[in-house]
């Protein structure tokens, strides 16, 4: 007889008494005559499934709702940014000299953690996000080697890494039982992906000073962001968890702020104000339909 999986011991009291046995009878299905490395798989499934449980990071509880809807314009932001950094590398390599900027393997990195980001946002898009959370993953990883072992590259700075880590905190957070795979977040997701890297492009090729490209960095994003809330929040089936997860899906285009305008308080506040709007927009379209419904019954 199959033994119980160690992973059963991490979930709640009351879920493991309600649950356990049907996990177990799943675990030993699944594991029966399966190889160790297949067994060790299926205990770190149910030890994610068991912190989610924990931490309320599923489908059920109001914070995974949350992240549900930040998790896809996370991963496009991620893959906007790095659109405006590789074309800005290869622009380099051609058209300046070896001695500018990154070079060899660090160079090599960098292309690659773009690529790899870049390639997150297409699978959001395309409807896969399995893929765009492994990417994710993967080109945050790669981006943080390169950090570590050469310094962050001047078009990034540290806020780079801090805001893709930001990035994957909110795409790993996503319950796995609710991709955002719905035809009008991609729509609103690519929207973000592909207008924020073509204005920061713009205003780089253009020759626009450093503080004006960190201000399009930071205002252009929030303010997609702000305007998809006003128009898809009341659309959704919980406007409020909504409004929240715009408001962390902001958060990583803060740290390019931080850095590049520190903390200037007029940017700050068109920053507060942008999103506050869009809220406030969908909280009235709200008000107003259920109104209008009232009104119908009446």
């Amino acid at each position: 007889m199959s033994r119980a999986p160690r992973a059963l011991a991490l979930y709640p009291r009351a879920y493991r008494r309600a649950h356990g046995d049907e996990i177990a009878a799943h675990y030993a299905d699944s594991t029966a005559g399966g190889s160790s490395v297949e067994r060790w798989r299926e205990e770190a499934d149910l030890a994610g499934h068991a912190l989610r449980m924990r931490l309320r990071l599923t489908s059920g509880h109001p914070l995974g709702r949350v992240l549900a809807v930040a998790a896809p314009y996370a991963a496009t932001g991620a893959a906007a940014y790095a659109a405006m950094t590789f074309v800005l590398l290869v622009r380099r390599v051609v058209w300046f000299s070896s001695d500018y900027g990154p070079s060899g393997l660090s160079l090599g990195l960098l292309v690659a953690a773009d690529l790899i980001l870049i390639g997150a946002g297409a699978a959001v898009l395309g409807g896969r996000w399995s893929v765009a959370r492994g990417l994710t993953l993967l080109g945050t990883a790669v981006l943080a080697v390169q950090y570590v072992a050469y310094g962050a590259y001047f078009l990034d700075g540290p806020s780079r890494l801090l805001s893709l880590v930001l990035s994957l905190a909110l795409v790993l957070g996503c319950p796995p039982d609710t991709p955002p795979v719905g035809r009008r977040i991609r729509t609103a997701a690519g929207v973000l992906g592909i207008v924020t890297p073509l204005m920061l492009l713009a205003a780089v090729f253009l020759h626009a000073l450093v503080l004006f490209v960190g201000i399009i960095a930071s205002v252009v994003p929030v303010l997609i962001l702000s305007i998809v809330l006003a128009v898809a929040g009341p659309r959704s089936a919980s406007p409020g968890a909504y409004a929240a997860g715009i408001g962390l899906a902001v958060l990583p285009w803060l740290t390019y702020f931080v850095q590049i305008l520190h903390w200037e308080l007029d940017v700050a506040g068109l920053l507060v104000a942008m999103p506050a709007t869009g809220a406030a927009v969908a909280w009235l379209r709200v008000r107003l339909a259920k109104g209008r419904e009232g009104l119908t019954r009446g």
